[in-house]
């Protein structure tokens, strides 16, 4: 899929499904590769299957942060928020891998849970996140703080996590 080759990945998913029909993963990446090329519809039913298939596997095993973080991603891109919260935060806690936070945040957001989204901003700024992640969550703060009319404190914390800088050669998440 980072290859700009979704249309490839999606034969060779369906061929891995129809392989291991009950294996989540493959479906949760079909569903990736066919968002790639906006098939929505068919792409939030391959994330429904994946939730159903991988929401079974993190029931059955609580404390693989794995399992957790897979029912999480797929419950999120299947907007099952309350479910995609309540699984990437318990991953978060078995791993302390802060890189789904800002999902959890936006889940928080979605929910009009405004100061849980600040806090988990917090722990993602604990959690020593790369500058992809921290970006992201910053948006979503950032995003938050808008749905509340606070814009010009949306502003302030975009700009103080560069978003004013001049850079020559801008990555994805200053473009962001």
């Amino acid at each position: 899929l980072e290859a700009g080759r979704s249309v490839d990945a999606e034969r060779h998913l369906r061929l891995a499904i129809a392989a291991q029909p009950a294996f989540p993963e493959s479906h949760y990446h079909l569903g990736n590769a066919l968002r790639a090329q906006a098939k929505l519809d068919e792409a939030v039913s391959a994330y429904e299957e994946a939730l159903r298939l991988a929401k079974n596997v993190a029931l059955s095993v609580p404390s693989v942060a794995s399992a957790q973080e897979l029912a999480g991603l797929s419950a999120y891109r299947a907007e099952r928020f309350a479910m995609a919260r309540k699984f990437l935060r318990a991953a978060f806690e078995l791993s302390g891998d802060g890189q789904h936070l800002p999902q959890v945040m936006d889940c928080e957001r979605a929910a009009r849970r405004y100061s849980l989204v600040k806090s988990t901003f917090q722990q993602l700024v604990e959690s020593e996140p790369t500058p992809d992640v921290l970006a992201e969550g910053r948006i979503v703060l950032a995003s938050t703080l808008a749905d509340q009319s606070k814009f010009q404190e949306a502003i302030d914390l975009l700009n103080a996590g560069g978003a004013s800088k001049i850079l020559r050669n801008p990555s994805g998440r200053h473009l962001r």
